[in-house]
């Protein structure tokens, strides 16, 4: 079967569930979101989502694999409610992590399955940029950083970047930049970071987070929106109150804290998004940013 006559054949699976739950779809991959505050209410939800997908895949002449079909619990408590899914009266495994578009999730959220997976990755990089140190340009090296290093570093940063086991990352970003520069292995990197025009992980982190932010604009909120005070605060957004600890480290609420903490003139450039980017950029490479307090902190 083509991808497009696949596409069109599986088109309508999101809508059995859409009233209950957030169905994701990538090629032949399909993800169930569920959620609920209540235990009873969320396993009826997950048990009538479930019939639902069994009635349509019925329908349309298809099976699950069950090898590849598995469930996870997301919760701050523990223990975790005890839940059950079958199907041909056999059960549906649970897991406590899984990979979702290249990126590995836990069910606590803290990233450390993620981190502890592209580590080696990034191990790899520093070797291959210390290998070809001895032959290359200070300009291709930094095409071959970008290349092999910041793309596997960069990917996903906006979720897992102020996790705490982040501090590994950045360990080994300095790493590479050091031997980039040819310099000893406890040799400060700030000025190095300057000089390359290389992002440090958490500047990328502001970076990557604020273009988020810039690209999805509307789906945020404007303090004029809410209300007509004339204040300095009037044209940031809307900062939403947290409920949780956990939701501090949410791209939402971490995010808008982000922009709102932005020079001025930076955002009145929002409807010129090339423009910003460019600007931002150049930002993030003067201060060259170590942690998030070290930003909110800096004085414009």
């Amino acid at each position: 079967m083509s991808p497009l006559l696949f596409f069109i054949y599986i088109n309508d699976l999101p809508k059995t569930v859409n009233d209950i739950a957030k169905p994701i779809l990538f090629a032949d991959d399909t993800t169930i979101l569920i959620t609920s505050p209540n235990i009873s209410d969320f396993q009826l939800k997950v048990t009538t989502a479930f019939n639902l997908v069994k009635e349509w895949l019925n329908s349309n002449l298809l099976c699950i694999n069950l090898n590849k079909t598995h469930f996870m619990q997301f919760t701050i408590n523990k223990p975790k409610p005890h839940l059950q899914i079958t199907h041909l009266n056999k059960q549906i495994s649970t897991v406590s992590n899984t990979v979702f578009l290249g990126i590995h999730i836990n069910d606590t959220i803290n990233w450390k399955n993620h981190i502890d997976y592209i580590l080696p990755k990034l191990s790899r990089a520093c070797h291959a940029m210390r290998i070809i140190k001895l032959y290359m340009s200070l300009e291709t090296l930094k095409t071959a950083y970008h290349s092999t290093f910041n793309s596997v570093m960069s990917y996903g940063l906006p979720f897992w970047g102020i996790s705490p086991h982040s501090k590994k990352i950045f360990r080994m970003q300095k790493k590479v930049v050091r031997i980039m520069m040819g310099c000893r292995r406890l040799a400060s990197c700030r000025n190095l970071f300057k000089n390359l025009k290389i992002m440090p992980l958490m500047s990328q982190y502001i970076f990557s987070v604020t273009m988020f932010i810039i690209k999805h604009k509307h789906q945020f909120t404007v303090n004029s929106e809410i209300h007509n005070i004339n204040t300095r605060q009037h044209s940031n957004l809307h900062q939403p109150a947290p409920n949780l600890t956990r939701f501090k480290h949410d791209i939402y609420y971490s995010g808008v804290k982000i922009y709102n903490k932005l020079p001025l003139y930076m955002k009145q450039l929002v409807d010129d998004p090339r423009t910003f980017e460019l600007k931002l950029k150049n930002f993030l490479y003067f201060h060259s940013y170590y942690s998030l307090e070290e930003f909110f902190q800096h004085q414009f």
